[in-house]
Formats: structure tokens, sequence, C-alpha cells
């Protein structure tokens, strides 16, 4: 009896165990679900006490992995396009939408000009990454004679990179980036 619970108790803990884990742990899961959905990158987790922020000529795996996601995305961009609109997005906060947007911006800053727009109006974190001051994305939709080149602020991470931040948090975040007012801006 003791062998026979010896041997079943690790199988019933690992059966167990890897049927409540939900997290995604390569793009290969993904693929295997979601056949028709191209995977365009892989974006390493920052250990603790690294930076959230790629430098320039910076060389780490974390920045090689922007640097790959940005060669993708213009594969997929239609050529004609001059401008276009890179949305960064996902179902819950903390999944790193924030990260993502400043290196992939801060990616793209290095060969082109960027305005990098903080539409999380919710629960704004890109004041993390940047000390931005004054009124942004919330003030502008709410204000209908507002013209966005006065919220348009200068980035200290790079010269090529412009931005407009979150702005206060807005009392209906939905109406606001629904409005006729959003779509001009984009």
């Amino acid at each position: 009896f003791a062998y026979g619970f010896g041997f079943f108790l690790p199988l019933i803990f690992f059966f167990i165990k890897n049927s409540l884990d939900t997290y995604i742990h390569s793009k290969y899961e993904i693929i295997e679900i979601a056949k028709d959905i191209p995977v365009v990158a892989e974006i390493p987790s920052i250990e603790k006490g690294e930076s959230h922020v790629i430098g320039k000529n910076d060389l780490s795996s974390f920045a090689e992995s922007f640097r790959i996601l940005i060669s993708n995305i213009k594969y997929f961009f239609n050529k004609e396009n001059n401008c276009p609109v890179i949305l960064i997005s996902s179902s819950i906060k903390g999944e790193g939408k924030t990260t993502v947007s400043v290196n992939t911006a801060l990616t793209l800053a290095q060969t082109k000009k960027v305005l990098l727009i903080g539409a999380d109006i919710r629960n704004p974190q890109l004041k993390r990454f940047m000390h931005l001051k004054g009124d942004g994305l919330s003030e502008f939709l709410s204000n209908y004679k507002a013209i966005p080149e006065d919220f348009i602020m200068e980035s200290q991470l790079n010269k090529n990179l412009k931005v407009i931040h979150s702005g206060a948090i807005a009392p209906n975040p939905n109406e606001l980036l629904e409005s006729e007012k959003f779509l001009e801006l984009l």
C-alpha cells in the first residue's frame, strides 16, 4: 500500500498543479490554440532590479526582443500608410501594457518620430517611466476647443519620442475614448 501511495501521490500533485496552471509559458501554446493569429514576438520577463526601459545601444535580450517585435510589426504594416497606429492592450492590469508601449515607442524612435499616447485613463502608469506634468489626454478629450499640439510633450528618453500622457483619471473613460475627438487625434 505504501509503495502505491508513494508512487501515485506525486502523480496526483503534478496533475493538479498542471491542470490549475492558467499561464502561457511559450508562443507554442498560443500557436497550438490559435493557428490563424500570428505571434510577432516574445518579450521576456524583467528580473527585479532591472530597468523597465531599454537604453540607447542596449544589447540585452530584453532590448533585442523589442527590435524583433518592430521588425515583425513592419512586415504587417501597409506600405502606403505613412503613419500607422499601433494599439497595445490587454484584458487586465499588470500585464505590461505600459512597459511594452514605452519600449516599443523607444525602439521605433531610434529611426522615426513617434507619438506615444497614454490612453489608460482609468489607471495611468505612463508617469512611472517619464516625469510628466500638466494636462493630458483626459483634458484634451473633454475640451472641445482643445488642439492636440497643446498637449504633446517632449520625452526625456529620446529626442524623436513625443508623449501625450493620460491626464487626470476620468469619471467617464469609455465615453471619452469613444468620442470623435479621439478618432480625430489618432
